[in-house]
């Protein structure tokens, strides 16, 4: 049997290695993360939104997220929590926002 290393377990990776696995590949999955696709968009596993044409970096949109802050039904879900990584994230995502004013 071949064998196949797929490094990456975000959506391409996962996909790729489900895909040569029923092709009969004997397939192992690396990623530096504990769980899959904790890296892809920050988990958010690829979604696709078909009724959401709108773009996500605007200031309307921050500050709906900001309303949606600890809703349980919340349609764009941020955990407030100390992570680094994530603050970075909303940083940069602030900061590009700020910039397509």
């Amino acid at each position: 049997m071949k064998t196949v290393a797929v490094i990456g377990a975000g959506i391409a990776g996962i996909t790729s290695a489900y895909y040569l696995a029923r092709a009969g590949y004997q397939v192992s999955v690396y990623d530096k993360e504990h769980y899959p696709a904790m890296q892809c968009s920050y988990a958010n596993g690829g979604q696709i939104s078909v009724s959401n044409s709108q773009t996500w970096n605007t200031w309307s949109n921050v500050i709906k997220g900001l309303k949606w802050l600890g809703r349980k039904d919340a349609p764009l879900l941020i955990r407030p929590n100390l992570d680094w990584d994530k603050a970075k994230w909303l940083a940069k995502f602030l900061k590009h926002t700020a910039a397509n004013d």
